[in-house]
């Protein structure tokens, strides 16, 4: 990730979550992961079209560029998956990342 993105990250994070905002530590948890999905799912988005134009097209089409590359297929090249994060960091004794 560069300095700048890092950057835009760290201040989404720090305007949805306020130490002084009042709201529950459960609508700061649902903010905060609609955000992190968003922008991972933009990032697997990014992933596909640079794999689209090694393949010498710039538009695949309605959505023929998932149906090539799913999720799955980041998985097993190896993509740091905020589920996994996630999963691991609940369960760390299952060895995962």
């Amino acid at each position: 990730m560069r300095d700048k993105s890092l950057a835009r990250a760290r201040d989404a994070i720090r305007a949805a979550t306020p130490r002084n905002s009042g709201d529950s530590l459960t609508d700061i948890i649902r903010h905060v992961n609609r955000w992190a999905r968003g922008w991972f799912g933009s990032f697997r988005s990014i992933q596909r079209s640079i794999l689209s134009r090694r393949h010498g097209r710039e538009r695949w089409g309605r959505g023929l560029a998932h149906q090539l590359w799913p999720n799955a297929y980041f998985g097993r090249h190896d993509l740091f998956s905020l589920e996994q994060a996630h999963v691991g960091y609940l369960h760390p004794h299952n060895g995962n990342r």
